[in-house]
C-alpha cells in the first residue's frame, strides 16, 4: 500500500493504480467488527481474549490511520500529476502547432513563391496574347473580309468547362511572397497598403 511512496518518480497512473487499492470503508468495517469482539470479550473472555483483541484492534487502527493519510495524500499528488501531465501535453502540442505553421511559412516562402512565379509568367503570356488579338481583332472590323475574329486565350481555353467571367485570367489573385510579386485584387491593394516594401 506504502511502496508507492519510496519511488523517486511516479506517474498519475501509478498513483491511481495504488489508489485503488486503499479501501478505507473496508478498514474501518474491520475496526468496528474488532470493537465489538473487544466488548464481547470485556463480558465474557479472559484478560488473556481482550489483549488479544485489543492487539488486533491497534492494529487495524495502525492499518486504518496508514490507509487515510496515503489516500489524502496520493489524491493531492495524483491532481497535481494530472495538471503537470495535461500541461504538458499542450505544451507538446503547442510546440507541434508552431512547428507546423514554421513549415507551411517555408513552403509559402519555396513552393508558392517558385508557383506564383511559373503562373505569373503564363499569366504575362496570356496578357500578351489577348492583347494582339485584341488589336487584330480591331483591324478586323475596320477591314472586314475572310478572317474570323479570334477568341482571347484564356476566353477559348476554359470555353465549354465553365462560363463564368471569372475565369478570366485577369481574376487570378496571388499574394506577394519575398520572391515573388503579387497579382490581383486583394494582392495589389496589400501591396499598396506598404507602399510596395512588403516583399523587399
Amino acid at each position: 500500500m506504502l511502496e508507492i511512496f519510496k519511488k523517486k518518480s511516479r506517474t498519475a497512473s501509478q498513483m491511481r493504480e495504488a489508489r485503488a487499492g486503499i479501501n478505507v470503508s473496508e478498514l474501518q468495517g474491520a475496526i468496528d467488527a474488532l470493537t465489538a469482539k473487544r466488548r464481547e470479550a470485556l463480558l465474557t473472555g479472559s484478560d488473556i481474549d481482550v489483549r488479544a483483541v485489543e492487539a488486533d484492534l491497534e492494529k487495524a487502527r495502525l492499518t486504518f490511520d496508514r490507509a487515510s493519510v496515503a489516500a489524502d495524500e496520493l489524491d493531492k499528488q495524483i491532481a497535481a500529476a494530472e495538471l503537470a501531465e495535461a500541461e504538458a501535453a499542450f505544451a507538446s502540442k503547442y510546440q507541434a502547432a508552431v512547428a507546423a505553421r514554421d513549415a507551411a511559412m517555408s513552403k509559402i516562402e519555396s513552393d508558392y513563391s517558385r508557383g506564383a512565379n511559373l503562373i505569373l509568367g503564363v499569366i504575362k503570356a496570356v496578357e500578351a496574347a489577348n492583347s494582339q488579338v485584341t488589336e487584330v481583332n480591331h483591324e478586323l472590323q475596320i477591314r472586314g473580309g475572310a478572317f474570323a475574329a479570334i477568341e482571347d486565350a484564356d476566353v477559348l481555353y476554359w470555353r465549354g468547362r465553365y462560363t463564368h467571367l471569372k475565369t478570366r485570367i485577369g481574376g487570378t489573385q496571388l499574394l506577394p511572397t519575398h520572391q515573388s510579386a503579387p497579382y490581383g485584387e486583394p494582392a495589389g491593394t496589400l501591396q499598396a497598403a506598404y507602399d510596395g516594401a512588403w516583399a523587399k
